[in-house]
């Protein structure tokens, strides 16, 4: 195996590793304990949680690029196809249930009270079985 592939497929785990905690981290933890402080105006939490994914989303497009690039590279046809599922729902989130969530963080900011939403529901579905490919490819990875 060339190095670039060796480099790739030595790669593929730790990243995928990585990117996991992330998801974690943010969407799994921080975010909901973000909203059992009472002293954080309901407003402001949407705010920082609007803030907070919109940067996020960017650092996950690049992380599905590095990630999938190691994969095609490592040529492992499972990791690829597991790679392939977490950058799809990066780019669904990115380019429809993010702005969704981002416009009605400004409705609430604008003093509207919202019911819940679908589109919530999904963006958390799609975290679950972003992580889920994301475990997967580096259990695969190994």
């Amino acid at each position: 195996m060339p190095y670039p592939a060796r480099f790739a497929a030595a790669a593929l785990g730790p990243l995928a590793w990585v990117w996991t905690g992330l998801v974690l981290g943010v969407s799994f933890f921080a975010t909901p304990i973000k909203f059992q402080a009472a002293s954080l105006a309901r407003p402001v939490a949407f705010e920082v949680t609007g803030v907070t994914f919109a940067a996020f989303n960017r650092i996950e497009i690049a992380a599905a690029i590095v990630l999938l690039a190691a994969a095609l590279l490592a040529r492992r046809p499972l990791v690829i196809a597991l790679c392939a599922a977490a950058a799809a729902i990066v780019a669904v989130q990115a380019a429809w249930l993010l702005p969704e969530l981002l416009q009605r963080v400004e409705l609430v900011q604008a003093g509207q009270e919202l019911p819940p939403s679908p589109v919530h529901a999904l963006y958390s579905g799609a975290e679950i079985v972003k992580v889920a490919a994301l475990v997967v490819t580096g259990l695969a990875a190994r």
